[in-house]
């Protein structure tokens, strides 16, 4: 029925304007000729394994290396997932291999290669020689080429020819400088940031890089100065409900007034708000083994 419908429309319509065409022209203004633009070519990145740390130039010398420094350079993967991941016949694009048949190709994973969750994955120019400069005992390889001193793109493809993480790298335009020969790595501050804009990297604070490691491992200074005291020490407590504002912080300050108390097992003092009087809570300590979790992988 509606299609007899908008069929006669259209047939009354054209009866009134001596037009054959069922469609709007384009001389009544309101459309033009419609125009087909192809769109750029857009890359889809999800890869949770991604680039994170690149020894792209060693330098000129490295602890004694001189001929064939390039043997120093590698490239380190990092796994953003808590799970493994199994990247058999993933490829590198960027450095390449030489086949059993004589050809040439991207660099590819072995059959089994497995990144732990959270963990390295280090693909080495020579891992002789790495392991000789560094102590690194771990790294995969040895690969063909060399790493532009100038920088170059490098691409992570999957099993199924899928890229899933991109690393254009450059001493030219935004990327840091101090990696191109300094002996420092080119690495990411934060492993777990994207992969492509250039302020999520700077230059390893270790010459040599830190290949298989965390690059900027975080140190948690202790708050403040004091002694450490055991759980079952005694402790001194002002009961007074005095404020003492800040004067009892002073080594000199007189506490011999104080309240003095000593739990009988290790405990945590615990005041009440509102109340002067301490209470003592018992801490019991359980093995990591006895805790259950829900999702082994995740542990609570």
């Amino acid at each position: 029925m509606f299609r007899k419908l908008r069929k006669k429309i259209a047939q009354r319509s054209n009866k009134k304007t001596g037009e054959r065409s069922r469609t709007p022209q384009a001389k009544s203004g309101r459309f033009g000729p419609m125009a087909i633009e192809p769109l750029e070519q857009r890359l889809v990145l999800d890869s949770t394994v991604v680039f994170n740390e690149v020894m792209y130039h060693p330098g000129d010398a490295a602890d004694g290396v001189v001929d064939g420094i390039e043997s120093l350079e590698w490239i380190e993967l990092y796994n953003q997932l808590a799970v493994d991941m199994d990247l058999s016949e993933w490829e590198i694009d960027g450095i390449r291999q030489m086949n059993p048949d004589g050809t040439l190709s991207n660099y590819m994973f072995p059959e089994g290669t497995v990144i732990p969750g959270r963990g390295y994955l280090v693909v080495a120019k020579d891992p002789g020689k790495l392991q000789a400069a560094t102590g690194y005992t771990d790294a995969l390889g040895g690969f063909l080429g060399s790493l532009a001193n100038d920088g170059e793109e490098l691409r992570l493809i999957n099993n199924d020819e899928r890229v899933l993480n991109v690393l254009n790298y450059n001493d030219a335009g935004d990327g840091p400088a101090g990696a191109d020969g300094s002996g420092a790595s080119l690495a990411k501050d934060n492993p777990q940031t994207a992969t492509q804009p250039a302020e999520n990297w700077t230059v390893s604070m270790e010459i040599g890089g830190t290949p298989g490691y965390e690059n900027f491992p975080r140190v948690f200074e202790p708050i403040g100065g004091g002694t450490p005291l055991a759980l079952d020490a005694p402790w001194q407590i002002d009961t007074s409900g005095t404020d003492l504002g800040t004067a009892w912080r002073e080594p000199a300050y007189d506490d011999s007034g104080w309240t003095t108390f000593r739990a009988d097992s290790p405990s945590v003092l615990i005041t009440e708000v509102g109340t002067s009087t301490p209470d003592w809570a018992e801490i019991q300590c359980v093995a990591p083994e006895q805790i259950e979790h829900e999702d082994p992988a995740r542990p609570g």
